[in-house]
C-alpha cells in the first residue's frame, strides 16, 4: 500500500525496502508532485472507499428469489361478493401450496383468514419493492466492479487531459512471448558474468521468500474466511506456476499481497480467478491499446484502498480483550513489518511468535497431588484430597526443555523442603510428552541433590517412556519402568525398603 504513493503523487522516490523510508522520501519531495495526479489519486480513493462502505452498510443484498418470482395475481373483477374475494385472497394449506397465504390455522379443519388486502395496494407495494431490489443489485454490482469504474473513469480523464499532463500506463506489449528454453540466457550468451551455482543459490533464496509470503498470506486470508488451506498444494501449485512459466519468461509467481487484497474486495470461489485469467488473456491479445491512457494515479488508488481494507482492527481489539498476550505479538509483528518491510517483517513476526511461545512455557504448571477417591487432583484446589506423609506426588503438565526443565525442577525440590519425612518423590508424566538433552542432563543432578530420596516417574507415554530408556536414565530411577501408575509405583518404591521383598 506504501509502495504507491510514489504511482499516487507521479514522484520518483529511490527504491527501497523500508516502508517509513518511503513516506520519509515522499515528504521531501511533496513540493514536485502532480496536481493531476493527486487528484485523480485523491477522487479514486473516495470513490473505492465509499462504494466499499454502501455495499457493507447501506445496499441490502437481494436474493434472486426477490428478483425473479412472480407475484401472486388474482382477478378481482369477475368476483361478485366479499366471500369470493375472501376466498380468492385466502388459501387453505391444501391448495396452491407455491404461493404465500394470508391467515392462520390450528389444523387442517379450522383455518382462519385474517381481513383481506385491498388488490391495487398489494399490487402496487409488490412492484415498488420488486423495483427497489432490482435497484438494490444493480447498485451491488456497480460497487462489485468499482475497480473497473474506477479504471474507466481514470482512461476518460487521461484521454482528456493528455499524457504530457498526467503519467500514464503508456504502450503495452501485445500477446505472449514466444516459449524458450529456461536455460536459454547461457546458450544464447546474454548470462556471461555469473555463475550457474550462483544463479542456483537465488533462485533457493528466491523460491523460499515465494513460498513463505504465499503460504502467509494464504493462511491469513483462510482464517478471515473460515476455510483451510493445504501448504502442500500451496508448494506443488507454486512449483507447477514457476516451472510452467519458466519457458516464456515470466517473473516468479507467488501470492502477491496487493493483487490478493483487490480480488477480495469481491471475489468468493475459484472462479473468480478462472475469469481474472480469462480477462487478462483477452486484454493482452486484442485489448492493450485501451489501456494507453491508464493513468497509474488510478491503479495505485485501487490498490491502496483494497490494501487498507486488510488492515482488521476489529481483530485487534478482540485479542486486546481476550487474549493481550497474543495482542502483543501481533503489535509488534505490525510495527515491524510498517518499519523493516514485508519479508523482514514477516521474520520479525516469526521470532515474536517463538518468543511468545517460550514464555508461556517458561513456566509449566507443576503442582502436588492428593488422592480423592479412585483419582489424584491438584491438592491445592482440594483441600479435601488425602496427602503421603513419606511420598510426594507431583504432576508436571507440559513438555520440557531447557527454558523451562530448571523451573520445574526448582518446584519439586520446594516441596521437598517444606516436608521433612519425604522418603520418596513420584512425578506423574501423564501430560508431559518429550523432555529434551539439557532436561535428560539435569535429572543426574536432580538425582543428586535429592539422595536418599528416591525418584520415579509414573504414567509415562509411550514416545516419552523411550527417551528416557534410550537416555540411561531409567537405570538411574529407583523403579525403571516409569509406564506403571502412581499407586503401583508407590507401593514398588515402599517395597524397597523391605528386606526380601521382591514387587
Amino acid at each position: 500500500m506504501i509502495s504507491q504513493l510514489g504511482s499516487w503523487f507521479q514522484l520518483t522516490l529511490p527504491s527501497t525496502s523500508y516502508p517509513l523510508e518511503t513516506v520519509v522520501n515522499l515528504c521531501r519531495q511533496i513540493r514536485d508532485c502532480n496536481t493531476n495526479s493527486v487528484v485523480v489519486g485523491a477522487v479514486s480513493i473516495v470513490v473505492l472507499s465509499v462504494m466499499k462502505y454502501a455495499k457493507q452498510h447501506w445496499i441490502p443484498n437481494p436474493s434472486l428469489t426477490q428478483l425473479f418470482d412472480e407475484p401472486l395475481v388474482v382477478d378481482f373483477t369477475a368476483m361478485t361478493n366479499q366471500n369470493d374475494m375472501n376466498a380468492a385472497l385466502v388459501q387453505t394449506p391444501t391448495e396452491g401450496a407455491q404461493h404465500p397465504t394470508w391467515g392462520f390455522s390450528l389444523d387442517d379443519q379450522e383455518y382462519a383468514s385474517l381481513e383481506p388486502v385491498p388488490p391495487m395496494m398489494k399490487s402496487n407495494s409488490t412492484v415498488k419493492h420488486k423495483s427497489r431490489q432490482v435497484l438494490f443489485f444493480v447498485l451491488r454490482t456497480i460497487c462489485d466492479l468499482g475497480p473497473l469504474v474506477i479504471c474507466l473513469f481514470g482512461i476518460v480523464v487521461g484521454r482528456a487531459v493528455g499524457e504530457k499532463q498526467i503519467k500514464v500506463t503508456g504502450h503495452v506489449p501485445q500477446g505472449f512471448l514466444s516459449p524458450k528454453f529456461p536455460w536459454y540466457g547461457y546458450t544464447g550468451d546474454i548470462i556471461k558474468s555469473v555463475d550457474f551455482s550462483d544463479v542456483t543459490v537465488n533462485a533457493l533464496s528466491i523460491a523460499l521468500i515465494v513460498y513463505m509470503t504465499s503460504i502467509a498470506m494464504a493462511k491469513r486470508l483462510a482464517l478471515r474466511d473460515g476455510y483451510e488451506v493445504s501448504p502442500t498444494n500451496e508448494f506443488i501449485g507454486l512449483g507447477m506456476a514457476s516451472a510452467i512459466g519458466s519457458f516464456f519468461q515470466v517473473m516468479p509467481p507467488t501470492g502477491g499481497m496487493s493483487r490478493t487484497a483487490v480480488n477480495m474486495q469481491s471475489a468468493r470461489t475459484q472462479l473468480a480467478s478462472v475469469i481474472t485469467v480469462t480477462l487478462v488473456i483477452l486484454v493482452l491479445m486484442v485489448g492493450t491499446d485501451s489501456l494507453y491512457f491508464l493513468p497509474k494515479a488510478s491503479l495505485a488508488a485501487i490498490i491502496i484502498v483494497a490494501g487498507f481494507w486488510l488492515i482488521e482492527t476489529d481483530e485487534a481489539k478482540w485479542l486486546y480483550r481476550s487474549k493481550r498476550d497474543e495482542f502483543y505479538v501481533w503489535l509488534a509483528s505490525f510495527l515491524a513489518t510498517i518499519g523493516l518491510g514485508i519479508l523482514a517483517g514477516l521474520g520479525a513476526s516469526i521470532v515474536c511468535s517463538l518468543v511468545a511461545l517460550m514464555i508461556k512455557t517458561k513456566r509449566p504448571l507443576v503442582y502436588a497431588l492428593g488422592r480423592s477417591g479412585d483419582l489424584y487432583v491438584n491438592a491445592q484446589e482440594n483441600p479435601d484430597a488425602t496427602t503421603e506423609l513419606d511420598t510426594i506426588v507431583m504432576r508436571v503438565e507440559g513438555s520440557l526443555y531447557f527454558g523451562n526443565s530448571e523451573y520445574a525442577m526448582q518446584v519439586i525440590l520446594a516441596q521437598v523442603v517444606l516436608q521433612d519425612k519425604v522418603r520418596a518423590i513420584v512425578i506423574d508424566a501423564t501430560y508431559i510428552h518429550d523432555m529434551d538433552a539439557t532436561t535428560l542432563q539435569m535429572m543426574d543432578t536432580i538425582l543428586l541433590k535429592l539422595s536418599p530420596i528416591k525418584l520415579a516417574f509414573a504414567n509415562a507415554q509411550p514416545h516419552l517412556a523411550h527417551v528416557i530408556k534410550v537416555s540411561g536414565l531409567t537405570y538411574k530411577l529407583s523403579v525403571p519402568e516409569v509406564t506403571e501408575s502412581i499407586d503401583h509405583t508407590i507401593a514398588r518404591l515402599r517395597a524397597l525398603e523391605v528386606p526380601g521383598v521382591a514387587f
